[in-house]
């Protein structure tokens, strides 16, 4: 059996390259809870009011979610209801960005991570230690290891859509936020609560905008098709988007 004199006894090499592996698997669970329990969805387009309304993006399985985002809101009656039912709608999506925004964010900085520290740590032992035996074995799987961060973060477009994804959610919580707290910018500047007419205008300008975001994502979503090439050269779209 495998015990505390087989430890003491072990090749440093040995040791070293049995330690780098738990470190690699241990620092690993993050992103695969993200990927299999679509967790870290919290805080996101919270907004308070001075009634202490708080509302956020949950787990889709979970079923504590506000029904009633717009409650402090001008809005009332049918124009209500309108903006209700819209968030329900696109909430699906807004939960489906958050997620994959957060594994790609954590998947990118498990990468970025131990490439830096691989990087740091070949030269060294290239330059002061004799590579063979457990040494050797040691610099090869370090080497693996930095080889298939970088090329699945590379085929899965990582990077790229980290910044797609949590672009999307942003935008649509800024755009949220200006509904709440700024209606009448989705018109003509003026009354800040404004005639009925006024209101229902400023809801349609508010669908179109959020269309307009959602239609920016699809593309991404279509993009972030796992691949061998890169072809997303440039960040996503900034505001103002272009109808």
């Amino acid at each position: 059996m495998f015990g505390i004199d087989d430890i003491l006894g072990m090749n440093h090499w040995l040791a070293a390259t049995i330690v780098y592996l738990v470190l690699a698997l241990v620092t690993f669970v993050p992103v695969v809870t993200a990927k299999l329990k679509k967790v870290g969805f919290k805080k996101d387009c919270e907004s308070e009011s001075k009634k202490g309304l708080r509302w956020r993006f949950r787990h889709r399985n979970d079923r504590k979610r506000i029904m009633d985002p717009f409650e402090t809101s001008i809005f009332e009656g049918k124009e209500k209801d309108r903006l209700n039912n819209h968030f329900r709608r696109i909430e699906g999506a807004l939960v489906y960005w958050k997620y994959r925004a957060e594994w790609n964010r954590r998947f990118h900085y498990y990468t970025l991570g131990w490439t830096l520290l691989i990087s740091l740590l070949i030269p060294v032992l290239l330059t002061f230690v004799t590579v063979e035996g457990f040494a050797q074995m040691f610099l090869i799987i370090i080497s693996l290891h930095s080889a298939i961060m970088l090329g699945f973060h590379r085929m899965l477009k990582i990077e790229n859509n980290y910044k797609a994804f949590k672009y999307g959610k942003s935008e649509f919580c800024d755009l949220y936020r200006r509904m709440l707290d700024r209606p009448e910018s989705f018109g003509n500047e003026g009354d800040s609560k404004g005639s009925e007419k006024d209101r229902n205008e400023w809801i349609d300008e508010y669908f179109e905008e959020a269309e307009l975001i959602r239609r920016t994502m699809r593309l991404v979503e279509i993009d972030s098709i796992p691949g061998t090439e890169d072809k997303w050269e440039e960040s996503p779209p900034r505001r103002p988007l272009e109808k």
